[in-house]
């Protein structure tokens, strides 16, 4: 879900997150939300390397492997900055409503639907 979604593809990540609301034990949101965040936070960091490269981004954010950063540098191709603080907002109100607030009747499911959404749009 993290590459599709650093891609900006939108087909692969809608189809990803039809399959974790269908498998809600094997997928739960907690992970998939504690993943997302570290990723979106971490290519925040990213926005204010004075040189945007791989080995800049791998030594910021402490990576043992140029692969990990290639999803970092597709990120930053992909979204600004403002975009990624407005993800960050998305994903705490997603915290939010997974755990009840504000949310009485949306499926775990509905609200990653609801999340992936606002993140590629």
């Amino acid at each position: 879900l993290l590459k599709a979604i650093a891609e900006k593809n939108i087909l692969k990540a809608n189809t990803i997150v039809d399959y974790f609301g269908k498998n809600q034990k094997d997928n739960p949101s907690v992970v998939t939300l504690s993943v997302l965040f570290n990723y979106f936070s971490n290519l925040l960091e990213c926005f204010w390397l004075p040189q945007k490269n791989e080995q800049n981004v791998m030594l910021a954010l402490n990576l043992k492997s140029s692969f990990f950063a290639r999803d970092y540098m597709t990120g930053l191709r992909n979204y600004n900055a403002v975009k990624v603080m407005e993800i960050i907002t998305c994903l705490r109100i997603f915290d939010g409503k997974s755990k009840g607030i504000d949310n009485v009747s949306a499926s775990p499911g509905e609200l990653l639907k609801e999340l992936v959404y606002k993140i590629m749009h």
